[in-house]
């Protein structure tokens, strides 16, 4: 099964062979993970993801409450037994993730560019 979700804040949501892969664009801040939230949260409960993919290759900046928004879908998954991928962060998200010690968080990975 797949699904297309595209929201105002410039996102791509598709759930394929138990993976739900989440395009962002844009700037993951107080502004725009209120609605990122929801709607990841709405497909995470929907299709129980072994995985989410979160794409950050279009992703311009992020701060403390992106790196919150990260953790939040690590712990849902993490009650599902599933797992994280952060893909193709830019440097200045990377460095953030290492701050916040996201690259440490056990069903996380960060895959860089």
């Amino acid at each position: 099964m797949k699904t297309n979700d595209k929201a105002i804040n410039n996102f791509n949501i598709e759930f394929n062979n138990g993976t739900l892969y989440v395009s962002l664009v844009g700037n993951l801040n107080h502004l725009t993970v209120p609605e990122w939230r929801e709607k990841v949260d709405i497909k995470i409960s929907e299709f129980n993801p072994s995985c989410v993919v979160l794409d950050f290759s279009q992703v311009d900046s992020m701060d403390a409450t992106g790196a919150g928004f990260i953790i939040g879908r690590s712990q849902c998954l993490m009650k599902l037994g599933g797992k994280l991928i952060i893909e193709k962060p830019n440097e200045s998200v990377s460095h953030l993730l290492n701050i916040a010690g996201i690259k440490k968080v056990k069903n996380i990975k960060v895959n860089e560019k």
